[in-house]
């Protein structure tokens, strides 16, 4: 069962504020209040030093292995580093908007995920820039800090474009036109149209210099298959043909269908030497954006040497 913080930021309970910017803040909202136990920082703030604990300090920042030598309580202090540049990176083509039955779809959780990041980092003094494909073309909205930023990045994470074609190859080409300094790329996508050729661009952006990032989203669905324990018979797509099925046969295949399409692209990425983060619809905001923030601090991702 779920907590009540990961219940409060489920994608079908958030969807209900309706306009991104509430939805956006509501999760930013959830990220400041300490869910989950984790103190939430953004990608350009790092681990400095310790200080005695004074009234007032953060308890959660308290380290508990110097108190155990020294009887004397200690905290974490971090420090921000220069303006940090973040570029997310939008897959709006069509699969993205599948959806089982009336669940929040990839594009639309994606969208919110991108928002509520943006509205973290931007408060953060942070500059953020967002590409999307629409269905006049690519739109680029270069890294910045300014006040305007959110709004025309929320509006552009708004546009509903459900594209027929593959896009991440235009997203990547895009993002190593866009003049950006050494910077964070974040790429979010079902990666359903996308051949693992892609892996090369992916290099290119990590060679410029930039921490580099693959959200691999998928629909909760895709992966756990959830038919009614019983069901015997599923109706053919095309064909309108009743056929008979084994259901728990059918849901092991499908778990090994998916595992394999991950382990498929966690090796793209790792050879592109970028960071591969799975995530799926079912993930409440707050949970998805911590495993962000983590998965690049663990993995503990250089910066990439730049011919001068």
């Amino acid at each position: 069962m779920k907590d009540a913080a990961e219940h409060t930021f489920d994608p079908a309970i958030v969807a209900r504020l309706g306009r991104l910017d509430w939805i956006a803040e509501s999760i930013v909202d959830g990220l400041r209040q300490g869910i989950h136990r984790s103190t939430v920082r953004g990608f350009s703030t790092e681990f400095s030093d310790f200080k005695p604990y004074t009234p007032g300090d953060d308890i959660r920042l308290l380290d508990w292995r110097i108190y155990a030598r020294t009887e004397k309580p200690y905290v974490r202090r971090f420090e921000a580093e220069t303006s940090m540049e973040v570029s997310f990176l939008v897959d709006s083509s069509q699969s993205m908007s599948w959806r089982w039955q009336e669940t929040v779809n990839k594009g639309q959780y994606a969208a919110s995920l991108v928002a509520g990041m943006t509205w973290l980092f931007l408060s953060q003094q942070d500059q953020v820039g967002l590409v999307k494909v629409a269905a006049d073309g690519v739109h680029m909205l270069p890294p910045s800090s300014r006040r305007q930023q959110l709004d025309r990045i929320l509006a552009l994470l708004e546009t509903d474009a459900k594209l027929a074609v593959p896009v991440v190859e235009d997203l990547l080409a895009a993002s190593l036109e866009m003049r950006i300094t050494r910077g964070q790329v974040v790429l979010v996508s079902d990666l359903e149209e996308t051949a693992p050729e892609a892996g090369v661009r992916l290099a290119e952006l990590r060679g410029m210099g930039h921490d580099v990032m693959v959200v691999h989203l998928l629909d909760q669905a895709e992966i756990t298959l959830p038919f009614p324990d019983g069901t015997t018979h599923l109706r053919d797509h095309e064909t309108g043909e009743m056929l008979r099925i084994d259901l728990p046969q059918l849901r092991l295949q499908q778990a090994a269908r998916v595992d394999g399409f991950r382990r498929q692209w966690q090796m793209v990425c790792q050879e592109a030497g970028v960071v591969y983060v799975p995530l799926d619809t079912g993930m409440d905001y707050v949970s998805a954006i911590l495993l962000i923030i983590e998965s690049r601090r663990s993995l503990g991702v250089p910066a990439a040497e730049v011919d001068s």
